[in-house]
């Protein structure tokens, strides 16, 4: 975690200027009291008004300069974490993008987004709130006990032997707190995820006055999230009181130590005024590393959860291949199974070696039963899903010697069955889609109906679009694209006889010259297309 996230860090626009503002304010801020105590016995010893002053201002400069780097520290520190966390949320979000599919469906959305975004957010806090402070407080601790021997030695002598105490206490806490949070995270997680489902439901339970089954659900999950709060709560709790103790301690021994040192004369005011905010400053530093202990069990927590999903892809996903086509001639199944997860967690065979081949130019509607497998077809055919046997071909090279990303972009377009009402415009959508309708609207003159739609629909936003013209939106860039194979999922769903009978020209047409694969139910598709391929 500590090398990955210190690799961003260091390209992080701010991170120089925060580092050296930052250090220079630690320093000031460790040689403030040193000051304030030598003033006290010169204002004992000496009786020069000038030289009074003057170590005033001096004392007084230190200490408004130090409050001064420490705003200015602040506020480039909220540019600089903002940034860190957004690079590492970035990362995490383009590797989970191009996990396996299957695998992401079995995670609820906003499980995944809360856990994402936390995560992040919790790593870059860490890694910025410590990594000048933890090694400053590690090297100054030596120069305090140095500070304070000068003082008096058995006042040295014991905070070093508690020091090491209470270093020994909070390894014992370290690995149980780290369980802890790491389980606490996953239940926030989860939790978050259950009141969002329960929220995305609204119409449901209005419509169906669902309003006591929806308390015992939350109910429910507070009694699964409870007691895991609870634990975590001890522990942190635990920490907290072993802080207390120690400040009882060290306040005992500098009151007892201290107060009969100055009633024999062995100590000056001054001396005590040093020794007692140094020490004030040693369980300071104690403190933070006690807070780092707790806050490291907490980042690493959330680094194994981020881990997990940018190590979760294997080589092959990443491996880029020289095959990259710009147009498909082919694509071909060859005694392909594949299975599908349900819900109980076992598995449905859905294609039993299957053979096939898909050509350009051509048009194919694909047709079967509900669940017979027609879109595992689909997303086989664009690599989304894997075979578990068998073996499909791009072109004649097996697919899993291209390079399937390249070919995306450039050689297929799709169009789901489910189309996802994103929280943007429909124009700028169409530019995230990579057809900015601006651009592509002139050769969409084949499909008026539809360009003239989707132009109306431009200033809205997608997820205050009916189902049927978020479809026309989707269908509109599939096409828009022109890509030598074309493939769609329910195409004609939500959308009028116009449409529809706009829709079936096109691809019985095939001006392009695509392979064109779509799985419909529609008789207007069949009859469009060339070749029905039942499964």
């Amino acid at each position: 975690m500590l090398k990955y996230a210190a690799a961003k860090l260091v390209n992080v626009k701010g991170f120089w200027p925060f580092t050296f503002i930052t250090m220079l304010g630690l320093v000031l801020g460790y040689l403030g009291p040193y000051l304030n105590g030598k003033f006290l016995d010169f204002l004992l010893m000496n009786q020069s008004e000038r030289g009074a002053i003057l170590l005033a201002l001096l004392v007084a400069s230190i200490g408004m300069g130090s409050a001064i780097l420490s705003y200015c520290a602040g506020v480039i520190s909220i540019r600089v974490t903002t940034r860190l966390s957004f690079s590492i949320l970035r990362e995490t979000v383009l590797h989970f993008e191009k996990s396996d599919y299957l695998e992401s469906c079995k995670t609820d959305s906003s499980y995944t987004t809360q856990r994402i975004v936390a995560d992040s957010n919790t790593i870059a806090s860490f890694i910025l709130n410590n990594y000048i402070n933890a090694p400053m407080s590690v090297m100054v601790i030596p120069i305090i006990v140095l500070v304070i021997w000068s003082v008096d030695s058995l006042l040295a002598v014991m905070s070093v032997l508690l020091l090491v105490l209470y270093l020994c206490v909070i390894n014992q806490l370290r690995e149980r707190l780290y369980g802890a949070l790491y389980q606490k995270k996953e239940a926030d997680s989860k939790y978050y995820s259950l009141i969002s489902s329960q929220l995305s439901q609204h119409l449901n339970i209005q419509a169906c006055s669902l309003y006591e089954a929806s308390d015992k659900s939350l109910a429910k999950g507070l009694g699964r999230y409870l007691p895991v709060v609870l634990n975590s709560g001890k522990l942190t709790y635990a920490l907290s009181t072993v802080d207390g103790l120690f400040v009882s301690v060290f306040q005992a021994i500098v009151l007892i130590i201290s107060g009969i040192r100055i009633i024999n004369g062995s100590m000056t005011i001054g001396e005590y005024t040093i020794a007692g905010a140094y020490f004030g400053i040693l369980f300071k530093i104690l403190k933070s590393l006690l807070l780092l202990s707790k806050s490291y069990q907490d980042a690493k927590a959330s680094w194994d959860r981020t881990a997990a999903v940018i190590n979760g892809i294997d080589n092959e996903t990443l491996k880029m291949s020289n095959n990259k086509f710009c147009s498909l001639d082919s694509i071909s199944l060859s005694n392909v199974d594949f299975v599908i997860p349900t819900l109980e967690g076992k598995q449905r065979n859905v294609l039993h070696g299957f053979t096939y081949e898909f050509s350009r130019p051509c048009t194919y509607c694909i047709a079967g039963e509900n669940g017979a497998g027609k879109t595992s077809l689909l997303n086989l055919l664009i690599g989304i899903y894997k075979p578990i046997n068998g073996m499909v071909k791009l072109n004649g090279i097996p697919m899993s010697g291209c390079d399937i990303e390249f070919i995306r972009s450039i050689a297929m377009s799709f169009c789901p069955q489910n189309c996802v009402a994103v929280d943007e415009k429909v124009e700028d959508f169409l530019v995230f889609l990579g057809t900015p309708y601006e651009i592509h609207a002139e050769k969409m003159d084949c499909v008026p109906s539809l360009n003239t739609s989707v132009a109306a629909l431009l200033r809205k936003q997608c997820s205050m679009l009916s189902g049927g013209e978020l479809r026309r939106v989707y269908l509109w860039s599939a096409l828009a694209r022109t890509s030598s194979v074309l493939l769609l999922d329910e195409p004609t769903t939500g959308l009028d006889s116009d449409g529809r009978n706009e829709l079936a020209a096109y691809i019985k047409e095939n001006a392009h010259g695509q392979m064109i694969i779509t799985i419909s139910h529609d008789d207007l598709m069949i009859q469009a297309s060339e070749v029905l391929v039942r499964i």
